[in-house]
């Protein structure tokens, strides 16, 4: 609880800290200010300004706290996060659980269009439908669709997100409640729940839930951080390569699953598949 109380307090100042330093270069830099941005105005300088403070936002949120939480517990890196080496068959096993987790995400994202968010409230519902429309517009223009900016986008959306969460959620969090409730199952649902929750994007929950439960067995079944860094970074970076050239095809490309059955049990076939070839080489 001590080290759990630590975490969650360094998180909070290191996330204050580096979001006052990104404003302060973003105003020095770029001559914006916070108060200034808008969804409506999105020309390169406020572009260059939110790309500055999401990139602070990771650093101050995930990637410092979690070495800085090594540092004041006399933790090393490869004692804490790679308790064991990788295995060899993660070259076949990561594949598989990528092909699984894409078949899965898309079926769940499924379920969650189906919630009917007007049933439980109107304001709600409204307010979700708006948030998610400022977040494609967003991310459209975070995109840009021209190769010169791709490589920073793979950085700042596939690299940093993937390192950074799978620190703070599977690396230090999912151990630290494993240990404080003795029950793994538990601690790792409840994890991959908060993971889905702090991104507040609810129209996509569900898939993110679904992620996050499938990275935490999978740090759980290897011991070592970068498996689920590595199968978080392909997402992203599929996503982002989707994303990119739906931009640039001036098109938008929509999965069309319609519940199919089908693509649900391909998903689970390819991930428990995978997880048991982990298992086996545990054993």
């Amino acid at each position: 609880m001590k080290k759990l109380l630590l975490f969650i307090g360094v998180t909070f100042l290191s996330s204050l800290i580096f979001s006052f330093i990104g404003v302060k270069l973003a105003n020095i830099l770029y001559h914006v200010k916070l108060q200034d941005l808008s969804v409506s105005d999105l020309r390169h300088d406020n572009i260059n300004v939110l790309k500055l403070l999401t990139l602070f936002s990771h650093l101050g949120t995930f990637i410092f706290p979690s070495f800085f939480f090594l540092y004041l517990t006399k933790d090393s890196f490869v004692s804490y996060f790679t308790k064991n080496r990788l295995p060899k068959k993660l070259f076949y096993v990561l594949p598989l659980l990528f092909i699984g987790i894409s078949f899965i995400s898309e079926w769940s994202l499924f379920l969650n269009q189906q919630i009917d968010f007007e049933s439980i409230s109107s304001s709600l519902a409204y307010k979700i439908g708006v948030e998610q429309e400022e977040r494609d517009l967003l991310i459209k223009a975070f995109i840009n669709g021209t190769w010169g900016n791709l490589l920073v986008n793979v950085f700042l959306i596939a690299i940093i997100p993937a390192i950074g969460e799978e620190l703070a959620f599977r690396g230090v969090l999912q151990p630290l409640f494993i240990q404080l409730s003795n029950k793994k199952h538990v601690s790792i649902f409840f994890v991959a729940f908060v993971f889905a929750f702090i991104h507040f994007q609810f129209l996509d929950f569900l898939p993110r839930f679904v992620l996050g439960v499938i990275y935490g067995y999978l740090y759980f079944y290897t011991k070592n951080i970068f498996t689920t860094i590595i199968l978080h970074f392909s997402n992203n970076l599929l996503a982002l390569f989707i994303v990119f050239y739906s931009v640039r095809a001036q098109e938008k490309i929509i999965a069309e699953t319609n519940g199919n059955v089908l693509m649900l049990i391909f998903g689970l076939v390819f991930t428990l598949g995978g997880f048991y070839l982990l298992s086996r080489k545990n054993n």
